[in-house]
């Protein structure tokens, strides 16, 4: 099992011996970006309320 870095960097070493298919890699990055985008933008506000909540001293 491969994380999501390699296989995207399987992409690249696949065309090491042909020009490198930008385009694909591309479409592949942002494959990778995008949920993990989507994952911080979910729980971004979860996460900063509760750093300062918890900093919070009653």
């Amino acid at each position: 099992m491969k994380t999501l870095l390699l296989w995207l960097r399987g992409f690249v070493q696949a065309s090491a011996t042909r020009e490198t298919d930008w385009g694909m890699v591309m479409a592949a990055s942002m494959m990778v970006a995008v949920p993990v985008i989507a994952f911080f933008m979910i729980v971004q506000s979860k996460m900063s309320s509760g750093l300062v909540g918890g900093a919070v001293k009653d």
